[in-house]
């Protein structure tokens, strides 16, 4: 059963039980995966993830694909006892840029907000290689009690580790782990304490930075999800939790991000959030169906996040090319880690 069963998970990675199908357990392992497994109420669905040519073996990944090849190769050895041999394991400078490469959809197709410029950044970025991918990958120095440790102790753990990563956009080290698990982790401490701005930078980040180098097929969940926690934050603005930019920015005049916030705030955040829902809504059909409970959820919400658009008069300004850009700038790495070491878990200075 710990060989041939595949986990049940929500749409926020909540496991909520075990499913064993022997179909299912006859999908082969590849940590560069062309399909995924879903689960609708207690229907499985397999749904591709990369264009699968006819006669082509169709694979999932057993594991997290976005771990050093070392840490996958221990994971799959001690539960389903072999040794994977795909191309990501018999290339040892194998990175998730190299994937980003070699599988990635040109032009952009999909789930991505990213504007053919940022695309074409993204590109060059993940051709120009610095160094080898094995001093780049970094270990997780926390503790693993992490859980039970107060949200404080957990935000000192996180920011040491990631200052001991030489993070940034065009040294290719954003989607290396262990920097996007970093980033989540902060995300969530933020959004639990209510530091609605600095966990909105962080989501950026992974939105427009890291997902779309880790999953660069067309229609892949963890992007989509990932998109719905951004127009989460965003939907704060209309339930008076304080969400402002200029906020973070006022407490803590060090920060230089002011033209970005600028130009944000003209749009009016009723802007992005619409363009944010259209794309969640269309995104949602193609890659999980109308009959999934995550789109129905979309639709139903529809309703409120339309209201929001009226309540703030109208969709603002900003061509769709301009938001997305605006965004962009807003979550480059370089930004959002000035913004985590300068703003602590209380929203004071560090």
């Amino acid at each position: 059963m710990n060989v041939n069963t595949y986990r049940i998970s929500t749409s926020s990675s909540q496991h909520i039980g075990l499913c064993f199908d022997p179909y299912l357990s006859l999908i082969n392992h590849s940590c560069v995966p062309n399909a995924y497994i879903s689960f609708r109420g207690p229907a499985a669905v397999v749904r591709a993830l990369l264009p699968i040519e006819e006669g082509e073996e169709v694979l999932v990944s057993y594991i997290d694909q976005s771990l050093p090849r070392q840490q996958r190769h221990e994971k799959l050895k001690s539960r389903w006892h072999f040794e994977c041999a795909c191309e990501a394991c018999e290339d040892k400078d194998w990175t998730a840029y190299t994937k980003f490469l070699r599988h990635a959809t040109r032009p952009p197709g999909g789930i991505s907000v990213c504007g053919t410029e940022h695309w074409r950044l993204l590109e060059s970025l993940a051709d120009t290689s610095a160094c080898s991918s094995t001093s780049r990958v970094g270990v997780s120095v926390l503790p693993e009690d992490e859980h039970f440790r107060t949200p404080h102790e957990n935000w000192e753990s996180l920011t040491s580790a990631i200052s001991q990563q030489p993070i940034s956009i065009t040294t290719q080290t954003a989607a290396l782990h262990p920097f996007p698990q970093l980033l989540t982790s902060l995300q969530e401490l933020y959004t639990r304490v209510g530091q609605y701005e600095v966990a909105f930078l962080l989501q950026l980040c992974q939105v427009y930075w890291i997902d779309p180098l880790l999953h660069p097929g067309p229609y892949t969940p963890d992007k989509l999800y990932s998109l719905d926690r951004l127009a989460r934050l965003l939907d704060l603005r209309y339930y008076d939790m304080g969400f402002d930019l200029h906020k973070l920015k006022s407490r803590h005049t060090s920060l230089s991000f002011d033209s970005s916030v600028e130009k944000f705030n003209k749009m009016k955040y009723a802007r992005p959030l619409g363009l944010l829902h259209q794309k969640l809504r269309c995104w949602a059909e193609k890659t999980l169906g109308k009959e999934d409970d995550f789109y129905r959820a979309l639709v139903e919400k529809e309703e409120d996040r339309m209201l929001a658009l009226r309540m703030e008069g109208g969709p603002g300004q900003g061509g769709e090319d301009e938001v997305w850009g605006v965004l962009a700038e807003l979550g480059r790495v370089e930004v959002i880690w000035e913004v985590v070491r300068s703003v602590d878990l209380k929203g004071g200075r560090r």
